[in-house]
């Protein structure tokens, strides 16, 4: 069975800014069940995406993807 690798500092940063998943989801242009597996580590965020997620944050990609 396949080990997921949860992302906990996105997890806090989301809930440290008040923002919820399915908000973040729409504004990244995806489903908010994907954006859930982000989390959860069952999908790899895209590259692309790292960057969205951080602006919309207002991190560095580097706070909240290892």
């Amino acid at each position: 069975m396949k080990e997921y690798i949860y992302n906990w500092d996105l997890k806090k940063m989301i809930i440290g800014k008040g923002f919820r998943q399915n908000w973040l989801a729409s504004k990244c242009g995806v489903d908010s069940a994907v954006f859930t597996k982000y989390i959860s580590g069952e999908r790899k965020v895209p590259d692309k995406t790292k960057p969205i997620i951080a602006q919309l944050l207002s991190c560095e990609v580097e706070d909240i993807f290892n």
